[in-house]
C-alpha cells in the first residue's frame, strides 16, 4: 500500500496535501486516520511527513473549530507521532532514532538493518 492507497481508503481530501513518509509508517498513519475519523474529523489533512527523525501531521484549520474536538484529534496525532520514534520508517519493524552520519544533526528512524543499507548505498 502506499500514501496515496491510504488516503483513498479513507476518503481522505489530499488536494492539499503532501507527504513525505516512508511505507514502513503507513500502518500508524492507518490507525491514526480510523482514530481521527470516529473522532469526528473532517477528512481534511495539510501534511504528513518526517521531521526530526518522527511523523509530524498537519490537519487543516477546519478540523480545530469545532468546541472540544480539537484536544481529542491533538492527542490522536500526538500519539501516532510518538509510535513512529520506535518503527523503521523504511519498513514498519521496530527501529530507534539514528544519526544518519551523512551530518551530525540529520536523525532518522531505522531499525539496524535499513539503517546499515542506507548508509552503505550512501557509502558513508
Amino acid at each position: 500500500m502506499t500514501f496515496e492507497d491510504l488516503l483513498k481508503k479513507h476518503g481522505i481530501d489530499s488536494t492539499r496535501c503532501a507527504s513525505g513518509v516512508g511505507e514502513g509508517w503507513l500502518d500508524i498513519l492507518d490507525q491514526m486516520f480510523t482514530e481521527l475519523i470516529e473522532a469526528g474529523w473532517d477528512k481534511k489533512l495539510d501534511q504528513a511527513k518526517e521531521k526530526f527523525g518522527t511523523l509530524r501531521v498537519y490537519l487543516t484549520d477546519q478540523a480545530f473549530i469545532e468546541d472540544g474536538k480539537w484536544t481529542k484529534f491533538y492527542e490522536i496525532v500526538s500519539d501516532a507521532e510518538e509510535k513512529s520514534a520506535f518503527v523503521c520508517e523504511t519498513c514498519g519493524a521496530v527501529g530507534r532514532m539514528q544519526n544518519t552520519r551523512s551530518c551530525a544533526w540529520w536523525i532518522k528512524t531505522f531499525c539496524d538493518p535499513c539503517f546499515n543499507r542506507r548508509n552503505e548505498e550512501r557509502k558513508l
